[in-house]
């Protein structure tokens, strides 16, 4: 399993690399801020709450506010399953999402973690068809000794679902430094590198994430 979890992330880290070469397009600084609420229900599921505010336009535009819970469940040593739903608030609409994932979780080394998701999600606005994604994202955690700020570093892979099939249109790089405050509190910050493509006008986009998560 995990050899060919491996050969996944090269292969996404291959075609992140022939997406950065072709693209000649307009840059973008986006921040996005996030509080996430979790609560364990009983053992093995829990419930969750993120809360974001967004900003784009090189940080002078208001892009959106979201509010997203979901239920994750613990199905084993390795796997974990999660369903959950967003509302989005655009300046000029309002959005919907559902969305189900599968995560893989393995220990390589005595500090690091190896992570592989497959995500399904179906995007819609009032009175419009749905737009549907499947995600791939692999990522690694490193959890340093004596170390307050623990780093992770990701790569995922974006792809529409349409009527002919699938096609790649994001690539997203990912790194994280999460710090625990207190024993039921933690702060991240991220930045991602993000490349849309293959629909309308090519996008990349910097963004920085500030993130606190509290264990009710």
């Amino acid at each position: 399993m995990l050899r060919h979890l491996c050969t996944i992330l090269i292969l996404l880290l291959v075609s992140t690399a022939s997406v950065a070469q072709e693209l000649p397009i307009e840059e973008d600084w986006r921040l996005w801020t996030e509080l996430s609420l979790e609560k364990e229900l009983v053992d093995d599921l829990e419930l969750g709450l993120d809360i974001q505010y967004r900003r784009d336009e090189n940080l002078t535009s208001f892009d959106r506010v979201l509010f997203q819970p979901a239920l994750g469940y613990k199905i084993n040593k390795r796997f974990s399953a999660d369903i959950g739903y967003r509302y989005s608030i655009y300046p000029d609409e309002i959005a919907h999402r559902w969305f189900a994932a599968i995560t893989y979780d393995k220990g390589i080394a005595k500090r690091l973690d190896f992570f592989y998701r497959i995500k399904y999600q179906e995007d819609f606005e009032e009175a419009s068809l749905a737009y549907r994604r499947l995600r791939n994202r692999v990522e690694v955690e490193w959890d340093i000794d004596d170390c307050k700020w623990n780093p992770e570093f990701g790569v995922e892979l974006f792809s529409a679902i349409s009527e002919h099939g699938l096609y790649f249109n994001r690539t997203r790089l990912a790194m994280s430094w999460s710090r625990k405050i207190t024993k039921h509190q933690d702060i991240t910050l991220s930045y991602y590198r993000q490349w849309d493509y293959n629909e309308g006008t090519p996008d990349n986009s910097n963004i920085f994430i500030i993130g606190y998560k509290i264990e009710l």
